[in-house]
């Protein structure tokens, strides 16, 4: 069981990773300008805890980014899904609040660097 609060419904673990460094970006979609509350608590915590300073995705990145969209088909209002590979992660989310629970959950997944 992985420590995480809120436990969400449903967890499925595959092997593999996602590894953020200075070159992470993200995407979002340009018609859901709700998304941009989850965008800034990921670019504050990544900020604050690897010192990365995330950068929206350029046209042509292919890989190394976050891609945060809304999907209708989930049915939880605050309802996400996270989907890690190693070249990106896929927030899909039903609401931009959903979408902000999505960054908590994630920000927990992640291993904390510390020191200089």
């Amino acid at each position: 069981m992985l420590p995480l609060i809120p436990y969400p419904a449903y967890v499925k673990t595959s092997p593999g990773s996602f590894v953020f460094n200075r070159y992470t970006a993200y995407r979002m979609d340009a018609a859901h300008p709700g998304l941009q509350m989850a965008v800034n608590a990921l670019i504050d915590r990544m900020r604050a805890d690897y010192r990365i300073n995330l950068q929206k995705a350029k046209e042509d990145q292919q890989s190394n980014y976050i891609n945060f969209d809304l999907d209708s088909n989930i049915a939880n209002p605050e309802g996400y899904e996270i989907i890690v590979s190693a070249s990106m992660v896929n927030i899909k989310a039903k609401t931009p609040a959903g979408a902000f629970y999505a960054v908590t959950t994630l920000t927990q997944l992640r291993p904390i660097v510390t020191g200089k």
